[in-house]
């Protein structure tokens, strides 16, 4: 069990790795930030020093070095953007996260087990070949092309429920299930095939019997 536990935990600490060296390529390769951070009329001697300022004029190991070690720390710098410090807008937009993180799973539970076990239980018929279109959409369909749709259609047209912000409850039902439905297709493909190795098993064979 400890073995398989610091397998994992060597294994998280590689993929973080690989994810920080990704994004800090990404980073770079989109451009120079100063033109985000400088106005139009900087001169060349305003990039220059705002880049020694930053420290952007290092190598790129020192700065991938650099973001590491305060990435480690709590220290995610500051936002180019916003101009805050990037740890203060991710508590300001964590709980929001967590509630639609929870929300979409809800959905996903609320919808994957009672299809899954209709569509067990009534194998071959209308409602486990309708369950099966719902899994097969869920998976193959991309998630930002359902939820350009559903933003589209549902919000924009039909003018059902909010496109955005942080209004109430309805706010979370369209990325919810934006997010919840791959969720459902996987889960409730599992539990039909779950429950259709249990109905045919011998001991509930004999128990209809």
């Amino acid at each position: 069990m400890l073995r398989f536990i610091a397998t994992r935990l060597v294994q998280s600490l590689v993929a973080l790795a690989i994810v920080s060296v990704v994004v800090f390529v990404l980073a770079r390769a989109t451009g120079d930030p100063l033109y985000l951070i400088l106005p139009m009329s900087a001169s060349q001697e305003d990039f220059d020093n705002a880049r020694r300022y930053l420290g952007l004029d290092r190598p790129y190991v020192a700065q991938y070095l650099s973001f590491v070690g305060r990435a480690v720390t709590g220290d995610f710098g500051i936002s180019l953007r916003a101009r805050r410090p990037v740890g203060e807008l991710i508590r300001e937009r964590l709980p929001n996260s967590l509630k639609l993180a929870a929300f979409a799973m809800g959905v996903s539970l609320a919808m994957a087990f009672p299809l899954g076990i209709m569509a067990a239980v009534r194998k071959g018929t209308g409602v486990d070949r309708a369950a099966q279109i719902v899994s097969v959409l869920g998976q193959s369909l991309p998630t930002f092309w359902v939820a350009i749709i559903l933003v589209e259609f549902v919000a924009g047209r039909w003018q059902w429920l909010p496109a955005g912000g942080i209004s109430g409850f309805s706010s979370y039902i369209l990325p919810g299930f934006t997010l919840g439905w791959f969720v459902v297709a996987g889960l409730m493909r599992l539990l039909r095939s779950g429950m259709l190795e249990v109905l045919d098993s011998e001991y509930v064979k004999l128990a209809r019997v």
